[in-house]
């Protein structure tokens, strides 16, 4: 778990994991776990065209992988279907049928059984294919959608199947995924609730296994109510600090961000890497205020910002080229 003092690097997607805790500072060690982000590798289009891993994101296998290759955490986007089930989920959206004329369903408006039935190990519904527009290799969004494939598919897992299935040793990193439009100012109370209630809930139902479990969401209604159900667990306020446009400030401004966090009783922000580099002097006014910071963005597989994240102050980042960027933290920060 992040505590203060303490500083994280987390790894998120690739199929390699490192375990690694030798790194050293100037002065004192740092202290290092890993988490994957979503799954054991995002589905992406290489640059031959292919889709890399060639394991299915969000699945139970995917997410063994990523464990067996020594992953202590793991990061997923939880979301709950109409029937009240949270489910392992990353896109706003589920988009099925003809790729020139897709259909958008989003989780809370289908079922378990429907869930369930978008993939499996015997394939794609021939009349239902899962459809994505998907990121290459580069982190450029293609703008179409096409027929989401992979080599190796298996079903979608619940979250329950995630706690059932995953070593308790291996530490939870839950973002609560609310896909509230960017020019509604706030989630409505009533989703807030159902989505928190039913994901609480579920987690509280392990809470014997003695897992650790943290929470993260971009809606700050959604952070206030996790905190208030889960007390003893840590909530971080994710906010892109003005990597996107959002009609909420807290969504746009590391100020408004620490501000609210520290007004709410959080535990820290997780903020987009590329904008903290234009606020480097907001680090040390996060750490004043008792709050953890963690960082994501594509920025992060650069590995000199990483190091310079860890002088700054930052207690984590979230990485996704872990052999390039992990082998290159090997020698000792600062060298």
């Amino acid at each position: 778990m992040v505590t203060e003092g303490e500083h994280y690097l987390l790894f998120k997607t690739e199929n390699t994991a490192l375990a690694i805790d030798s790194l050293v500072a100037a002065a004192n060690p740092l202290a290092l776990t890993l988490n994957v982000h979503c799954r054991n590798g995002q589905n992406l289009i290489s640059d031959s065209g292919k889709m890399v891993p060639e394991t299915r994101e969000n699945t139970l296998s995917s997410f063994c992988c990523a464990v067996s290759n020594g992953a202590t955490f793991i990061e997923f986007d939880v979301q709950v279907t109409s029937d009240g089930v949270p489910v392992i989920w990353h896109d706003n959206y589920v988009v099925t049928g003809d790729p020139k004329a897709p259909t958008f369903r989003m989780i809370s408006e289908i079922t378990l059984a429907e869930f369930k039935g978008l993939c499996s190990s015997d394939g794609f519904p021939a009349s239902q294919p899962l459809l994505r527009r998907f990121h290459r290799q580069d982190g450029t969004l293609m703008s179409d959608y096409t027929v989401w494939r992979v080599v190796e598919d298996s079903e979608l897992p619940t979250l329950e199947e995630l706690f059932v299935s995953m070593p308790v040793s291996v530490g939870f990193d839950v973002e609560l995924k609310l896909t509230t439009p960017n020019d509604q100012l706030y989630t409505t109370s009533e989703e807030v609730t159902r989505m928190t209630d039913a994901i609480s809930a579920k987690v509280q139902t392990f809470s014997e296994q003695g897992r650790t479990v943290f929470f993260s969401s971009f809606c700050p209604c959604t952070c206030k109510h996790m905190k208030a159900l889960q007390p003893t667990c840590p909530v971080m306020f994710l906010s892109d600090i003005g990597a996107e446009w959002h009609c909420n400030p807290q969504r746009t401004s590391l100020l408004s961000a620490v501000r609210f966090a520290k007004e709410a009783k959080l535990d820290g922000l997780v903020v987009e890497t590329a904008e903290l580099k234009t606020q480097q002097h907001m680090v040390e006014e996060v750490r004043d205020q008792g709050l953890q910071l963690l960082t994501f963005g594509i920025d992060n597989n650069d590995p000199d910002w990483v190091r310079k994240q860890y002088f700054l102050g930052v207690h984590a980042a979230i990485v996704d080229e872990l052999p390039r960027v992990g082998s290159s933290l090997w020698s000792p920060i600062g060298v």
